[in-house]
C-alpha cells in the first residue's frame, strides 16, 4: 500500500504533466517591432488577446538594435522592421524563416512642428529654408541615421533635395523615431522628421510638410518569423496581422496596408536577388550597413567596398571620357576616381538604382564591360556590371534618377 508521501508525490507528477502542455499553449508570442509601430501593434495585440485569449509581448526599439539583438540570440518569434536593409541583415545571416518574409506595411516621411507653434505648411524642395524654420538656436530632430531607419530616410531625403549640408550641423539625433517625436512634442526642438503614422499618434505635433516619395527609398515594413522560434502561437499572430481587423487598425494609424499580392511578392523579391547572374550577397550586406560612408563627386572610391554617393545634376557635371550615352535632363551623375586595385582582374561594380556606369582607364576613353546583370525586384539593389580592370580607373555615373546612389566595387566572386 502506498504511504501518504508516495501518494502526494504521485499527485504532484500528475499535476505537472497536466499543467506543462497548458503552459506551452499559453506562452507569450514575443515580437521585436520597430518603434513606430507601437500605437497600432498595442491595439492589435489587445484585440488578438480578446479574440483568442492568447498574449503577445512586444519590444519596441529602432530596427537596427533589434536586428543586432536577434543576431546575438535574443529570444523572439517575429521581427517587424521599419526598412528593408535591416530585414536583409537578419535574412543574410539565416536568422529568419525565409518563406515567411513579406512586406506588411508602407508609410510616408513628414516634417512636423509643435502643434501650438506658428509654423505654417511649407513645400519641401531645394529652395526650402529649414534654418529659418529652426530659428537662431533651434535644432532639427531626426533619428540617428546609422541605426534608426527614419533617421536614415531623413538623411537621404534631405540629401536628395540638396538640404542636408544646410542643416547637418543643427541636428538633434534620437535613439528611435518615437524619441524624435517626443523632442518636438515637448517643444525641445522646433521641427523634426518622423513617419506620418507617428504624427498621427501624437496630438502635440502637426505636419507642416510631406517629403516627396522620389526623395527617398520606399518606406516598407517587412515582417518575418524568427528561424529559432518554436512557439506554436507565433504563426497565429503572424497571420492575424493580415486580417481585416488588424488592417483596420493599421489604416486608422495612417499606415499603408499593402495588398496581399504585394505581401506575397516579398519572398519572390528575395528569389529575384538570388536569381542575379552572380552572387551579390556581399554587396547587399554593404548596402545594408548603416556605417557605409557618404562621398561626393570627385572623392576617391574604395576598390573593395561600398559608398553612398551624392551626385550632381548631369548638366553641371563635366564628364572627361567620351560616352555613347545621351544625358537625360533632370537626372544626376558624377565622376569618381578609384583607389589602387588590390590586384588586377575581373571586378564587379554594383549600383542600388538604375544608372549608366562607365569605367575609364585614362580619363579619355571608356572601357567595354565584360558582363551585365540586373534585378528589378531586388530591394536596395538594381544592377551589377563586370569589367576587366588592370590599373588606375575612374567611374562616370550618368542618368541616375535621384541625387543619391549606393555603389560597390569589388573583385568578382
Amino acid at each position: 500500500m502506498l504511504n501518504s508521501k508516495a501518494l502526494a508525490f504521485a499527485g504532484f507528477l500528475a499535476s505537472a504533466i497536466a499543467i506543462a502542455p497548458a503552459q506551452a499553449q499559453t506562452q507569450n508570442v514575443t515580437i521585436f517591432a520597430a518603434a513606430s509601430l507601437k500605437t497600432a501593434l498595442d491595439d492589435i495585440a489587445a484585440q488578438w488577446q480578446k479574440d483568442t485569449g492568447k498574449s503577445a509581448k512586444i519590444s519596441y526599439v529602432a530596427s537596427g538594435p533589434l536586428a543586432k539583438q536577434i543576431e546575438a540570440g535574443a529570444p523572439a518569434d517575429i521581427f517587424i522592421s521599419a526598412d528593408v536593409p535591416w530585414m536583409d541583415y537578419v535574412a543574410e545571416r539565416k536568422l529568419i524563416k525565409a518563406e515567411t518574409r513579406r512586406n506588411l506595411l508602407g508609410n510616408a516621411l513628414v516634417l512636423v512642428a509643435p502643434a501650438d507653434s506658428k509654423t505654417q505648411a511649407t513645400p519641401l524642395n531645394a529652395q526650402t529654408d529649414l534654418n529659418a524654420l529652426l530659428g537662431s538656436d533651434g535644432r532639427l530632430a531626426i533619428g540617428e541615421p546609422k541605426s534608426v531607419p527614419a533617421g536614415n530616410y531623413a538623411e537621404k531625403a534631405l540629401t536628395s533635395l540638396g538640404l542636408w549640408d544646410k542643416v547637418k550641423d543643427r541636428l538633434a539625433q534620437a535613439e528611435s523615431v518615437r524619441a524624435t517625436l517626443l523632442f518636438v512634442a515637448r517643444g525641445e526642438a522646433p521641427a523634426g522628421i518622423v513617419y506620418r503614422s507617428d504624427a498621427r499618434a501624437e496630438p502635440k505635433v502637426k505636419v507642416v510638410a510631406t517629403f516627396p516619395d522620389s526623395s527617398h527609398p520606399p518606406i516598407l515594413y517587412p515582417i518575418a518569423m524568427i528561424a529559432a522560434s518554436t512557439n506554436p502561437d507565433a504563426k497565429a499572430f503572424y497571420d492575424y496581422l493580415a486580417t481585416p481587423a488588424a488592417s483596420a487598425i493599421f489604416k486608422r494609424e495612417s499606415f499603408d496596408v499593402l495588398p496581399s499580392d504585394a505581401r506575397k511578392a516579398a519572398s519572390a523579391e528575395q528569389s529575384d536577388c538570388d536569381g542575379v547572374a552572380w552572387s551579390l550577397a556581399r554587396e547587399r550586406q554593404w548596402f545594408a550597413d548603416a556605417a557605409t560612408p557618404t562621398v561626393e563627386s570627385g572623392a576617391i572610391l574604395k576598390s573593395n567596398g561600398a559608398e553612398h554617393l551624392v551626385l550632381s545634376p548631369v548638366s553641371a557635371v563635366q564628364f572627361p571620357a567620351k560616352s555613347d550615352r545621351k544625358l537625360k535632363e533632370g537626372t544626376f551623375g558624377g565622376v569618381f576616381p578609384v583607389a589602387a586595385l588590390d590586384k588586377p582582374g575581373l571586378h564587379q561594380i554594383t549600383a542600388s538604382d538604375e544608372a549608366w556606369i562607365d569605367v575609364s582607364p585614362d580619363g579619355k576613353s571608356v572601357a567595354p564591360s565584360v558582363a551585365h546583370s540586373s534585378a528589378k525586384n531586388c530591394p536596395g539593389l538594381r544592377k551589377s556590371v563586370r569589367f576587366d580592370l588592370s590599373g588606375p580607373v575612374s567611374i562616370q555615373i550618368m542618368n541616375a534618377p535621384s541625387r543619391t546612389l549606393d555603389l560597390a566595387i569589388a573583385p568578382a566572386n
